[in-house]
């Protein structure tokens, strides 16, 4: 069963390479930061930029509701070299945008690609 979803990964990679774009999106992480309580604020905080490869999209219309999914929300099929979190942010075309949601594709837990609702 593993080599049907290694084939599996093999093609979402393929397709992520085919129709995706490495330059466009990138998963902007911040790094653990210690408190300084003498200061009273956190110290050390540092940021990684990482790009993805991933597809950039619009919702459909038909799913827009206003308040779940906005008309300005992108929908960000990534591929599963990185797991996005939610504290983390994406980068798209040099825009920040807040992750709302991520729903991972994960057939018998292997991870095959990542899902990110990202709003700006």
């Amino acid at each position: 069963m593993s080599d049907f979803y290694d084939d599996i990964i093999d093609m979402a990679a393929e397709l992520l390479a085919e129709f995706g774009n490495r330059t466009n999106v990138c998963l902007r992480s911040r790094n653990a930061a210690a408190y300084d309580e003498i200061e009273n604020e956190y110290t050390n905080e540092s940021e990684t930029n990482t790009p993805l490869l991933a597809v950039d999209l619009a919702y459909r219309t038909n799913v827009i509701d206003g308040s779940r999914i906005k008309a300005n929300d992108r929908n960000v099929i990534c591929s599963n070299e990185v797991e996005p979190k939610m504290e983390d942010t994406l980068i798209i075309g040099g825009i920040e945008h807040t992750i709302h949601a991520i729903k991972k594709v994960a057939p018998s837990g292997t991870d095959i690609i990542y899902m990110v609702q990202a709003r700006s």
